[in-house]
């Protein structure tokens, strides 16, 4: 069974060196990262952080080309 994904969205006033040390957390997380691929991004719209995890039996063709959209579109905002 494929591993579902787990977004973690930061605020938009998160700092590269918050982001970096956030991915260096994550990256110690084991167990988390034996069940889930991980994506951490900042959310350029939103004061709040944002969780969503997003399992295999949810998408259809569209909703992936939707995920791979929105993907290709935190890392332009990068």
């Amino acid at each position: 069974m494929p591993k579902p994904i787990f977004t973690i969205g930061l605020p938009f006033q998160t700092t590269s060196e918050a982001y970096e040390e956030a991915l260096k957390e994550i990256g110690r997380r084991k167990d988390l990262l034996e069940d889930y691929h991980v994506l951490v991004y900042i959310n350029p719209k939103s004061e709040d952080f944002h969780f969503k995890t997003f399992y295999e039996k949810d998408f259809d063709e569209v909703k992936l080309e939707e995920l791979k959209q929105f993907i290709q579109d935190e890392i332009q905002n990068k």
